[in-house]
C-alpha cells in the first residue's frame, strides 16, 4: 500500500497520539502500581526539600489546603493521600525521614534498625491508609450534607502546621519507645531458662542456642495443626522420657496421670476409656461410668543414628543415650519459627557431622506430617573409606500410651511402614500411621557445575538419588515395633564429590475422629494419601509443595487474621506472638465433623497434662480470645458443647432432677460429657454450665456470620436452647431462703479451688443471676414466654456483700483467706459488661480487697484477669500493665515462649500442667480486651436486642507508642484497632455493615449506675456510628496520678536484688496502693527509679507505703545529672538509642539513656551506685502508723486493711558541709563497674539549687518489723517468712 504525503501526516499524527497515550497510560499504571513504600518515600522526599525553610513550609502548606478545597476528586485524592504520609507527628520527623530517605535510595548504606524502620514504616502506611479511605467518603454525595470541606481544609492546615512545630516531641516519643524496649530486654533476661535464648522479633524466630543434656519439658519445642501435635526432644528426633533432675527428681505430669512426662505424639479427639485414673477426687463415680483420657500414638519422629568412624569407634546419637555429653555437641541451635510453624534443629555432632532436621505438621492439609534429616560429613579427610552410617527409623507400640494394636507392617515396593492402633477400650475408633521415606544426595555432583546450579542442587530439590549400591534398607517387624534402617557403607568413598544426605520422611495420619467425608478405613485413607504424594522420584518436589502450602497458611493467619505490635517492649511483643502462634498451632479450621466439634484441652496436642481432658479453660479462657481472629475455629468448640448435650442432660436424670430437657454438664468432659471421678456434674462447680452459655454468647454477641440467616439460625437453634437448657437447670438447683428472700447455692466450689464445696460461692451466685439476667433479654428478643421464677431469680438471687460493700467469696470467708485465682474479680471481667444493677465503689473495693489476697504461687490465668479490671476501674497508674507484666514474668518458660500452668515447676503436690493454653487465651484477652476496653455487648431497644462493641480506651504510661491490633473481626468487618500515647483509633477497613461503638464517660466512673443495656438512660455512653472505611480517632484521657504529684508513678524501676518468687519490681510504682513488690530477702534491698529526660527535677521529698511486713529502715540516694553525664561518657553498655544519633541533637540524653540500660542490666551494683550519689536520707527508721499485724475478721468485721505510711523531705543545705568521699582505686578504669571508683566522680557539686537536679534515685530497704536486727532466721518457718519487707508504693515529689 502506498500512502500519500497527507496521509501519511495523518498516520504519523495518530501513531503519535497513540503511543502518548500508551505512554500516559504505563506510567499511570506504573505509577499506581507502584509499592506503597516507594510513594512514601517519594513524599517523605518532597516533604523534607520543603521544610527545610519555614516560609517554604508555609508555602507548602497553603498550596496543600488550597488544592484539598478547590482541586478534582482524583486530584484532592491524590493530594489527602500525600499529606497522610506526612501528619504523624509522633513518629516522622525531618531527620527521620532524611534517613529514610537514605536507606531508600542506598539500603547497603542504611543505618536504621530493621525492626524498627519495618514498624515505624507499617505504622506511616497504616495511617495512609485508613486516612485515606476515611476522607474519601468525603466525596461521597451522602457523607456531603455532614461534613464541611472548608473545615476539614482548615483542620489539615492545623494539622500540617503542628506536624512541622513539633519535632522535639516526636523525638521524645520516639526515644522513650527504644528506652522501654531496652528496659524490656532486662525483663526477657530474668526469665527462667534465658541462657542461651535468642529471640528474633522480624522473623519471630525462638531460638535455643543450648543442648540440653538432659530432657526437660519446659525446654522442649513441638509441631502441631490442630489435628496432631510432637513434643520434640533435646535432638530434634528421637522418643525420649524426661530425665532432667535438676530439682532434686525428675518432675512428673499433672494431675490425674501422674506419669512420667515424654516426647509424645499426639491427635485431637484420640479419647480412650479406662476403669480407673491413677489420682482423681471422687473415685466413686467411676462406678457408674469409666473416665476417659487422651491417648498417644506410637512417636512418628523416632529415629536413632548410628555411626562407625575410620577407626571403627561406634557412636549411637539418641535422646534416651546416656551417654551423651554436651562436648560432643557444637554449633547447636534448635528453633521454632512462629511465622511458619517450623522446628528446626541443627548441631555438629563429634566435630564429624553436621545435622539439620525439620519437623513440619502441615497446617494446609492436616492429616500430612515430614521429617527431614540433612546429614553433611565436615570431619577432616577420613583414613579409610569404611566408615558407615545407620540411620533407624522406627514405628513403636510402646511409644505411645493407652493404645493397643491393630496391625503393623511394612511394603517393600511401596517403600512404606505402617502401624494402626485403638485407643484402650474404644475398639470402635482407630488411627493409622503410613510413612514414606526417600534417601538421596548430591553424590553425582559434577564440580565444574556453577555455584548456584550446585547449591539449588545440595538442596536437593532436584538431586539424584544414591545409587542403589551405596546405601541399604532393611526392613524388619517385631510383635510391637516396624523398623527401617538405612545403612550407608564404606560412606567416605564418595566425599570427593558430595558430603551430603537427605532423607525425606512423609506421614499421613488419620483416625476415626477426622471428618474427612470418606467412606475408606482410616488405614485406607493413609495409605492413599501417602501413595498420592509419595511416588518414586518425586517427594522432594511433592514435600516443597507441601511446605509451600504449610507456610502459606501461616503466612495467611499473621497478615490476614491476626497480628498485634507492642513497639516498646519486646518480651509482651513476643508473648502475645507466641500466645497466638501456640492457640493456632493447636486448633484448626477444617475437617471438624460439625455434629462433634472440636475438644481443646489446656495443653492441646504437644502434653497429656490433665489427661487431655476439656475444662472450663476451653469456655472461658480460650474461646474468647480467638473470637475476633478465628471464629471459624470458634464455632468449633462450641460444637464439641453443643454435640455434648445429650450426655449433660443424662447428668440430671442421674441426680433426680426433672427430665424436661435441663443440662448439667461435668467439670471434665473427653470422649463423652458424663461425669466421671475426674469431673462431677453436681456438688462441685456448678459455674462451668454458665460458662459454656457466656462462650456461646460471646460468639453470637461478635456476629462473625457468613449471612443474616446463619445468624438468626445460631440464636434460636444454638444460643437460645443451651441458655434456657441451663436456667432450667439452675432454677431448679438455687434454693429459696424464706428468711432472707433471697436465693442461695450450696455445696459448690468456685475458681477458687482453694475454698471446696462452699455454700453462695460469689462468683457462681452473680454468675446465675447474670444468667437469668440474659435470658430475660433474649427472650424478650425472640417474642418467648419465661417462668416467671426465672424472673424471680434474677431480682432475688444472693450475692454476699457485706456492710463495707465487699463481695464475700463465700459464705464463712474470713479475711485470712489467701485466693488460689481470680474469682470475685471474674464478676468485673468478665461478666461486668453485663450487669445490670454495677455498683462502682463495690467493684473497686473487691478489686482492692482481692489483690491483696492472690496468692502468688496460683495458676497462670489469674493476673490477666486484673489486667483488665484495673483497665476498667482505675483511672490513675498504670497497674494494668504491671499485672500484664506479673502475668508473665513467673510463667513463661525460654527458649520456646510456652507458659507453665504454675510458678514454681517443681511443685511436689501439684506439678503444673505443660504447656497451659489457657493462660496463652488469658494472655490475649488482657491485651485484646484488658488493654483496650474492648467488649462485645447488647443494647434492648424497642424489645428488640442490639449489638453494640465497647470501646474504653485508656493511656498506657508502661508502654510509650502504644500498642496495635490488626485483623479484629466483628460482625462480618476485619478492624485495625490502635492506642498510641495521646489517641485511640478504631479503624474498620473491611465490611459492609455500620456498627455501634459505646465510649464510656470518663469523667466519673461512679456515674456508672445504669443498667448500659436497657438503653442508658443516664447518658453515661457517647454512642458513635462507624461506617466500612470509616476512623473513629478519641483522644485518650488524662490519668491522674495515684498520689498527687509523684513523679516516680510508672517510671522505669528495676530492682538490684532478687525478688520473692512471681514479685516485680514494677508494683512498687504502678500507681496501685494494693499492688506490691517484695524483696526475697529481709537484707539489703536496692531499688533505682528513672524519674526520665523530661521529668528529671529536685526532688523535695517523698511518701513510701507500706504492707503487712514494713522495713524497719531506709535510705535514698540521688545522682546528680551533673555528674551523671560526666560518669555515662566512660560506659560501655550500649542501648538501641545509640544506633539512631542521627535523630536527636540532645547528647546528653543518650548519655543519660545509656545510664539508664547499665543500671537495669545491673552492670552498676548498689555499692557503687552509693559511692557518687547523694545520700538524701540515711538509715531512716520508719516509725508504724497502722498495726501491721491484724486479727482475723469474719463477715461485717472484714474491710480493706489500712496501710502504713512514711513520709520524708530532703534536705539539702548540709551537702554543702561535705568533704570527699573515701576513693578506692580501680584496676580497670574503663570498666563500667569501675567508673564509680574514680576519685573525679566523688566530689558533690553545691552552689546553686538546681544543680541537685537528679534524675535516678536508688532507694535502700533493710530489715523487717518482726525479726531483730541481726536477722537470724528460725529453722521452722515457711520461706515466706524469710521474705523481705513488702513495698506498695513508692512516690517521690
Amino acid at each position: 500500500m502506498i500512502l500519500t504525503a497527507p496521509k501519511k501526516a495523518q498516520y504519523f499524527a495518530v501513531l503519535i497520539t497513540l503511543s502518548i497515550c500508551i505512554f500516559n497510560y504505563t506510567i499511570w499504571f506504573i505509577y499506581i502500581n507502584s509499592t506503597k513504600t516507594s510513594l512514601l518515600f517519594k513524599s517523605l522526599q518532597q516533604y523534607y526539600d520543603y521544610s527545610k525553610s519555614d516560609s517554604s513550609k508555609i508555602d507548602y502548606i497553603h498550596k496543600l489546603t488550597t488544592n484539598v478545597k478547590h482541586n478534582s476528586k482524583r486530584e484532592n485524592e491524590m493530594l489527602i493521600k500525600e499529606y497522610n504520609r506526612l501528619d504523624d507527628s509522633n513518629v516522622y520527623t525531618n531527620s527521620i525521614i532524611k534517613k529514610y530517605i537514605s536507606c531508600y535510595l542506598d539500603p547497603d548504606d542504611c543505618q536504621i534498625n530493621e525492626h524498627a524502620k519495618k514498624h515505624l514504616l507499617e505504622k506511616g502506611v497504616k495511617k495512609i491508609q485508613n486516612k485515606l479511605k476515611f476522607l474519601k467518603q468525603l466525596n461521597k454525595q451522602k457523607r456531603a450534607a455532614e461534613i464541611n470541606t472548608d473545615s476539614e481544609a482548615n483542620k489539615l492546615d492545623d494539622d500540617l502546621k503542628f506536624l512541622v512545630s513539633n519535632e522535639t516531641t516526636a523525638l521524645e516519643s520516639f526515644e522513650q519507645i527504644l528506652l522501654y524496649r531496652d528496659k524490656s530486654l532486662q525483663w526477657l533476661e530474668s526469665l527462667q531458662n534465658h541462657h542461651g535464648f535468642e529471640y528474633d522479633s522480624l522473623t519471630m524466630d525462638l531460638i535455643s542456642n543450648t543442648y540440653n543434656e538432659k530432657n526437660l519439658f519446659s525446654k522442649q519445642p513441638y509441631v502441631a495443626n490442630g489435628y496432631l501435635g510432637l513434643k520434640i526432644s533435646n535432638l530434634g528426633f528421637g522418643f525420649a522420657y524426661d530425665n532432667d533432675d535438676t530439682h532434686g527428681r525428675v518432675i512428673s505430669n499433672s494431675w490425674p496421670l501422674k506419669n512420667e512426662r515424654y516426647t509424645g505424639a499426639f491427635l485431637s479427639d484420640f479419647y480412650c476409656l479406662l476403669p480407673k485414673l491413677p489420682y482423681t477426687n471422687f473415685p466413686e463415680i467411676d462406678n457408674d461410668g469409666w473416665p476417659s483420657v487422651i491417648s498417644a500414638i506410637p512417636y512418628w519422629n523416632d529415629f536413632t543414628i548410628k555411626f562407625i568412624d575410620d577407626k571403627g569407634v561406634l557412636h549411637i546419637l539418641s535422646p534416651n543415650d546416656p551417654s551423651l555429653e554436651k562436648s560432643q555437641f557444637t554449633n547447636f541451635k534448635q528453633t521454632l519459627s512462629m511465622k511458619t510453624g517450623i522446628v528446626s534443629t541443627s548441631f555438629d555432632w563429634l566435630e564429624k557431622i553436621r545435622f539439620n532436621i525439620e519437623i513440619i505438621a502441615n497446617k494446609k492439609i492436616f492429616s500430612m506430617a515430614s521429617i527431614v534429616f540433612d546429614i553433611e560429613y565436615i570431619g577432616k579427610e577420613p583414613l579409610s573409606n569404611n566408615m558407615q552410617l545407620i540411620i533407624e527409623n522406627k514405628l513403636d507400640l510402646n511409644t505411645g500410651e493407652r493404645i493397643d494394636l491393630v496391625k503393623h507392617g511394612f511394603d517393600v515396593d511401596k517403600k512404606i511402614m505402617y502401624m494402626e492402633v485403638s485407643p484402650s477400650n474404644v475398639p470402635y475408633s482407630s488411627a493409622a500411621i503410613v510413612e514414606s521415606v526417600y534417601v538421596n544426595s548430591c553424590s553425582d555432583v559434577n564440580e565444574d557445575l556453577l555455584t548456584s546450579t550446585k547449591k539449588m542442587i545440595k538442596h536437593k530439590i532436584f538431586s539424584k538419588r544414591f545409587d542403589e549400591n551405596d546405601y541399604e534398607v532393611h526392613y524388619t517387624k517385631t510383635p510391637s515395633a516396624v523398623i527401617s534402617k538405612y545403612e550407608f557403607n564404606d560412606w567416605g568413598k564418595n566425599f570427593k564429590n558430595c558430603k551430603n544426605i537427605r532423607l525425606i520422611k512423609l506421614l499421613s495420619i488419620h483416625s476415626s475422629e477426622v471428618n474427612t467425608n470418606s467412606d475408606l478405613s482410616v488405614f485406607e485413607r493413609s495409605l492413599r494419601q501417602i501413595e498420592k504424594y509419595s511416588v518414586p522420584n518425586k517427594i522432594p518436589m511433592e514435600y516443597h509443595r507441601l511446605r509451600i502450602l504449610h507456610i502459606n497458611r501461616w503466612k495467611d493467619f499473621h497478615q490476614k487474621e491476626s497480628f498485634i505490635e507492642i513497639p516498646s517492649d519486646i518480651l509482651l511483643e513476643m508473648v502475645v506472638r507466641a500466645s497466638l502462634f501456640h492457640l493456632f498451632s493447636n486448633l484448626r479450621e477444617y475437617n471438624v465433623d460439625p455434629d462433634r466439634g472440636l475438644p481443646v484441652p489446656p495443653s492441646g496436642l504437644s502434653s497429656d497434662s490433665y489427661g487431655g481432658m476439656v475444662f472450663w479453660d476451653a469456655d472461658l479462657w480460650v474461646l474468647p480470645s480467638l473470637i475476633p481472629f478465628s471464629p471459624n475455629i470458634a464455632k468449633s468448640l462450641i460444637q464439641y458443647r453443643n454435640s455434648s448435650v445429650a450426655d449433660a442432660r443424662q447428668n440430671c436424670i442421674k441426680h433426680g432432677y426433672e427430665d424436661n430437657g435441663m443440662v448439667c454438664f461435668p467439670w471434665t468432659s473427653a470422649r463423652f460429657a458424663n461425669e466421671t471421678s475426674t469431673g462431677p456434674a453436681v456438688d462441685y462447680e456448678y459455674h462451668i454450665n454458665i460458662d459454656i452459655v457466656y462462650s456461646f454468647m460471646t460468639y453470637y454477641l461478635a456476629g462473625n456470620f457468613e449471612d443474616p440467616q446463619e445468624d438468626e439460625e445460631f440464636l434460636q437453634y444454638t444460643l437460645w436452647p443451651m441458655m434456657s437448657d441451663v436456667c432450667k437447670f439452675m432454677s431448679a438447683y438455687v434454693q429459696y431462703n424464706e428468711t432472707k428472700g433471697l436465693y442461695e447455692t450450696y455445696n459448690l466450689t468456685d475458681p477458687d479451688e482453694y475454698a471446696n464445696h462452699v455454700n453462695n460461692g460469689a462468683y457462681t451466685n452473680f454468675a446465675i443471676k447474670t444468667l437469668f439476667g440474659w435470658a430475660i433479654d433474649f427472650s424478650e428478643h425472640l417474642n418467648y414466654t419465661i417462668p416467671e421464677r426465672w424472673e424471680h431469680i434474677f431480682a432475688n438471687m444472693y450475692i454476699p456483700v457485706n456492710k463495707n460493700n465487699i463481695t464475700m467469696e463465700y459464705d464463712g470467708m474470713n479475711s485470712s483467706i489467701i485466693t488460689k485465682q481470680a474469682d470475685v474479680l471474674l464478676n468485673i471481667f468478665p461478666l461486668g459488661a453485663y450487669n445490670k444493677n454495677p455498683d462502682y465503689q463495690n467493684a473497686l473495693n473487691d478489686l482492692k480487697f482481692y489483690t491483696l489476697k492472690q496468692a502468688t504461687d496460683g495458676p497462670a490465668m489469674s493476673y490477666q484477669i486484673y489486667v483488665a479490671v484495673t483497665s476498667s476501674l482505675l483511672n490513675h497508674g498504670c497497674s494494668s500493665q504491671s499485672f500484664l507484666y506479673k502475668s508473665v514474668i513467673p510463667y513463661l518458660r525460654l527458649p520456646f515462649g510456652q507458659f507453665s500452668e504454675q510458678a514454681d515447676d517443681s511443685n511436689l503436690k501439684f506439678p503444673p500442667a505443660f504447656p497451659f493454653l489457657t493462660a496463652n487465651g488469658a494472655f490475649i484477652q488482657s491485651v485484646i480486651f484488658g488493654l483496650t476496653g474492648i467488649r462485645f455487648n447488647y443494647v434492648m431497644k424497642d424489645g428488640n436486642l442490639d449489638r453494640v462493641l465497647e470501646f474504653n480506651p485508656k493511656a498506657l504510661k508502661l508502654l510509650p507508642g502504644g500498642i496495635s491490633i490488626r485483623n479484629f473481626k466483628y460482625l462480618g468487618g476485619t478492624f485495625d484497632i490502635t492506642i498510641s500515647d495521646y489517641t485511640a483509633s478504631l479503624s474498620y477497613t473491611l465490611g459492609d455493615n455500620p456498627i455501634t461503638v459505646k465510649v464510656p464517660s470518663f469523667e466519673c466512673l461512679m456515674c456508672h449506675t445504669s443498667d448500659m443495656h436497657a438503653g442508658d438512660s443516664e447518658k453515661t455512653y457517647d454512642s458513635y456510628t462507624l461506617i466500612p472505611q470509616e476512623t473513629l480517632e478519641l483522644e485518650l484521657y488524662h490519668l491522674d496520678e495515684n498520689i498527687e504529684d509523684n513523679v516516680a508513678e510508672c517510671k522505669l524501676i528495676t530492682s538490684l536484688n532478687k525478688g520473692a518468687p512471681s514479685e516485680i519490681s514494677l508494683s512498687a510504682n504502678d500507681g496501685n496502693n494494693e499492688t506490691h513488690f517484695q524483696p526475697y530477702s529481709m537484707f539489703e534491698t536496692n531499688i533505682v527509679i528513672d524519674i526520665g529526660p523530661v521529668d528529671s527535677t529536685v526532688l523535695k521529698g517523698g511518701t513510701i507505703i507500706w504492707g503487712e511486713r514494713p522495713a524497719k529502715n531506709f535510705s535514698i540516694y540521688a545522682l546528680q545529672k551533673s555528674k551523671i553525664v560526666e560518669i555515662v561518657e566512660k560506659s560501655n553498655k550500649l542501648s538501641y538509642i545509640n544506633k539512631y544519633p542521627h535523630l536527636s541533637k540532645r547528647e546528653t540524653d543518650f548519655k543519660l539513656n545509656r545510664l539508664a540500660i547499665a543500671l537495669a542490666y545491673g552492670e552498676i551494683e548498689a555499692d557503687q551506685f552509693k559511692k557518687v550519689a547523694l545520700p538524701l536520707i540515711k538509715d531512716h527508721k520508719v516509725n508504724i502508723s497502722q498495726p501491721f499485724e491484724r486479727g482475723i475478721e469474719t463477715g461485717d468485721g472484714i474491710s480493706i486493711p489500712p496501710f502504713n505510711e512514711t513520709s520524708f523531705t530532703f534536705d539539702y543545705k548540709r551537702f554543702c558541709q561535705y568533704d570527699d568521699l573515701d576513693v578506692k582505686k580501680s584496676p580497670n578504669p574503663d570498666n563500667v563497674r569501675n567508673i564509680f571508683n574514680k576519685e573525679e566522680f566523688q566530689t558533690f557539686s553545691c552552689g546553686d539549687y538546681d544543680n541537685f537536679e537528679t534524675r535516678f534515685v536508688m532507694i535502700s530497704f533493710e530489715g523487717v518489723y518482726g525479726w531483730d536486727k541481726e536477722y537470724e532466721m528460725p529453722i521452722n518457718v515457711d520461706d515466706s517468712e524469710k521474705f523481705g519487707a513488702i513495698i506498695r508504693e513508692i512516690a517521690l515529689f
